[in-house]
């Protein structure tokens, strides 16, 4: 069955809850697929794909008993394929921030999904939000449409999504991408129910509102017209912000790093997802440093490609 790759939301963790600019990346280094048992499978395999399925059995349950569900899904046949083993064939880790429920609802929503054909994205978008939000609680709908178009995903406003302007080559020219692994899960729920009761205060919203969330929508514009000289002062904007006022987010043994980022500009850390652990995301312009930072330290540093080996002129995948 069709593969949907991870994704990376390079720019708007918690503020495009509140309305900011945004831009999220499909990460192809990591995907899953719906998938049957085959003959040959090992021990463990077989043992991944029984706790896989018995996991999409709560979420058809949860689905059943949510009445927008079955308008656009064909549950019937899920439940049908669930009795013959179907499964989620993913290398996707959980709770990383790299959408691994997310590319599962796009999987899920490419079988079962009932007249999809003619639906907009902001109607996609909304129908795997009800899919998703069996992991979260509650969900954007971001993260699968992003699986789902496989495309770069630019937020204009809450209500105004596109993809046409694709991938910001420009950015990933000057800048290398890179992915800081902390060794622990991170956890969506609660962080996100901090932030929410951390925004309804006044001091915390205004500097919010001042400092992140305007340097993320200049940030976006500047990407989206393809100009990258506000760049580097708007990311250790948003990395000090984090630093200074998302702490819970942010691993205690890594803070440091956030702070030795921004002393020496030798690279810039922030959040990917929602943070808590999973992988912290970097930037930087020079590589070989980075490197020999995170190395001396024995910290997992993993440069990533973001970009399609091929893409046309507007950026898409040829």
């Amino acid at each position: 069955m069709k593969r949907f790759p991870a994704k990376i939301l390079l720019f708007g963790e918690y503020s495009i809850i509140t309305g900011s600019k945004g831009l999220a990346l499909p990460f192809n280094l990591y995907g899953g697929q719906l998938a049957f048992p085959v003959g040959k499978m090992s021990p463990a395999e077989k043992e991944a794909a029984h706790i896989s399925n018995q996991h999409l059995a709560e979420l058809l349950g949860f689905l059943e008993k949510n009445a927008a569900a079955p308008v656009f899904l064909n549950l019937t046949s899920f439940r049908d394929d669930l009795a013959t083993g179907l499964y989620f064939q993913s290398n996707i880790p959980n709770q990383y921030g790299v959408g691994s429920s997310g590319a599962l609802t796009a999987a899920l929503y490419h079988r079962y999904g009932q007249d999809t054909e003619e639906e907009t994205l902001p109607e996609i978008r909304k129908q795997m939000a009800v899919i998703e939000s069996f992991y979260h609680g509650t969900s954007s709908g971001l993260d699968p449409l992003v699986s789902y178009v496989q495309k770069p995903v630019w937020i204009e406003s809450r209500d105004k999504i596109s993809v046409e302007a694709g991938w910001p080559e420009k950015f990933f020219d000057e800048y290398a991408v890179f992915l800081i692994d902390s060794g622990q899960q991170g956890g969506t729920g609660d962080l996100v129910n901090w932030f929410m009761e951390q925004h309804q205060r006044p001091g915390f919203r205004e500097v919010f509102e001042e400092e992140l969330v305007s340097g993320i929508d200049e940030l976006v514009d500047a990407l989206l017209h393809a100009q990258t000289d506000p760049v580097q002062a708007v990311l250790q904007r948003i990395s000090r912000f984090q630093l200074d006022y998302f702490r819970p987010m942010i691993p205690v043994e890594f803070r440091k790093h956030f702070r030795y980022g921004l002393e020496t500009d030798d690279f810039t850390l922030k959040l990917c997802g929602s943070g808590g652990g999973g992988y912290l995301l970097g930037f930087t312009k020079n590589r070989i440093a980075t490197e020999k930072y995170f190395r001396e330290r024995e910290i997992s540093c993993l440069f990533v490609e973001m970009i399609p080996e091929s893409v046309d002129g507007n950026g898409f995948p040829s």
